[in-house]
């Protein structure tokens, strides 16, 4: 048999776009442009003191000082972010014709035959991670050098990515790292094998084809939600209604609001419902909306948020104010809050009329379902978790999973570019009213029913179907 021979020596590999940048001045413009402008800066540093924010500066801007590479320089500052929050910020290199067109250095495999590589793996009796493995849009061959499993891509259908370049590896301690689409790094601390044919890394999970094994049905159904790119509502059981939601993007709200009122009577007349929103990273709150009347038990307050007002932040309902499409009356909010935040410069500002709060409530409390448990994970940020606090209203809703992200405090998002042009920043313009008193950031959502690690993710609905009956 022939032995596979690697191109490259087991490294991480860099990706070289042949750009330059002068990362001293784009790390000050970032500084300053954040400093200024952003909604959670102040509140950050009252949290971890003036201090440990200079030193921190001190640091990155030093390491910024002597390097002109654009991917360091982009790391760099990154990583400066990090002081202020967890999610809800960002820096990236913006990809350039000049980048597209230079060719990607990485890692690859010398070409193998396919049948060669069937009869090592036939031949195997512990395969461990060795394999063929597919997760749309790529088959990936598994094999073990030197007690490395490294995984290379045998198809792929679409995108930058080709066959016998290295897509993953898996350490002997079972940490790694995955290769996005785009050839970055997302390092993992443990990939994790459940039933001999699913393979999870970081929330990335592939199904072994070859050998071939028996699949265990809620494997078969957790791969089909997780791998859903759209919403879906499915009957599990006569008592049971599942509503998969994989994200609340807005482009997802059409979609949703039919699936609500496609099968709102079927769901109001079914005892239980869940609601899986594992891997929902948030969205827009409009596209939560038509399910609350299903959730409701008693009014639901929610609590609203403040806008930082600055001369850069308030450019952009000035831009909005350019659509030739806007009614007369969003034209009107629009020139109201304008004036309000160019009235107010350098202060927090409550641009909405309802004194800080809103509060949900409908006539129609509904029977069924009597049980709603819905699905949470340590990714569900921003807009999942605002759903979160208004379900948890709900006296029928439980909340099953792991402790959630933990990114909503300062939200509203908003993206400058850089000055020469190589970088984009993004900031935050509004700080919750919930703070300090009720944090979420850095902390998130807990659920009712913690999931450890004895409760496999694939096992997680019939858990919550076998509580529900209790």
């Amino acid at each position: 048999m022939k032995t596979l021979v690697y191109a490259l020596l087991f490294t991480i590999p860099v990706l070289f776009y042949g750009n330059e940048c002068d990362c001293k001045s784009n790390f000050e413009w970032a500084k300053t442009t954040f400093e200024n402008n952003d909604a959670g800066f102040e509140y950050a540093i009252s949290l971890k003191g003036k201090s440990a924010y200079e030193s921190h500066t001190e640091a990155i801007a030093k390491k910024a000082s002597t390097t002109s590479d654009i991917r360091r320089c982009e790391k760099l500052v990154r990583e400066w972010l990090t002081f202020f929050r967890k999610g809800h910020k960002g820096f990236y290199a913006i990809h350039t014709d000049k980048n597209t067109n230079e060719t990607v250095q990485h890692p690859s495999v010398e070409p193998i035959e396919i049948q060669e590589l069937k009869d090592y793996l036939s031949s195997k009796k512990d395969l461990g991670y060795e394999g063929i493995w597919t997760s749309s849009p790529y088959t990936i061959a598994v094999k073990q050098i030197n007690g490395v499993y490294q995984g290379f891509v045998l198809e792929v259908s679409g995108g930058s990515w080709k066959p016998n370049q290295v897509k993953f590896y898996i350490n002997p301690d079972d940490s790694g790292v995955y290769y996005m689409g785009d050839y970055s790094e997302n390092p993992f601390l443990k990939a994790t094998l459940f039933e001999d044919n699913l393979l999870e890394m970081n929330g990335i999970y592939f199904t072994r084809v070859f050998p071939q094994s028996e699949v265990n049905p809620s494997v078969e159904r957790y791969l089909k939600l997780n791998n859903a790119w759209t919403p879906l509502v499915e009957p599990i059981n006569q008592e049971t209604y599942l509503f998969k939601i994989p994200s609340f993007d807005l482009g997802h709200k059409k979609a949703i609001d039919s699936l609500v009122s496609t099968h709102f009577d079927k769901i109001t007349s079914t005892k239980n419902l869940i609601i899986d929103l594992r891997g929902n990273t948030g969205g827009a709150g409009k596209s939560f909306t038509e399910l609350l009347p299903i959730l409701y038990t008693n009014p639901v307050k929610t609590i609203y948020w403040e806008h930082w007002s600055t001369p850069l932040n308030n450019q952009r309902w000035k831009n909005w104010l350019k659509n030739p499409d806007l009614s007369e009356e969003g034209k009107r909010f629009l020139t109201n809050v304008s004036k309000k935040l160019d009235n107010n410069l350098g202060e927090f500002v409550y641009i909405y009329e309802n004194n800080g709060t809103e509060v949900y409530e409908q006539e129609t409390i509904h029977k069924y379902p009597e049980n709603i448990a819905i699905l949470i994970d340590q990714y569900n940020a921003s807009t999942t978790e605002q759903f979160l606090l208004a379900a948890k209203q709900s006296k029928k809703v439980k909340l099953y999973g792991k402790t959630t992200f933990g990114a909503l405090d300062i939200s509203e998002m908003n993206q400058v570019e850089s000055p020469d042009g190589n970088f984009k920043l993004e900031y935050c313009l509004t700080k919750s009213l919930r703070i300090p008193d009720f944090p979420i950031d850095g902390i998130g959502i807990q659920p009712d029913y913690f999931l450890d690690e004895s409760v496999l993710p694939y096992n997680w609905i019939d858990y919550a179907l076998q509580n529900m009956k209790m």
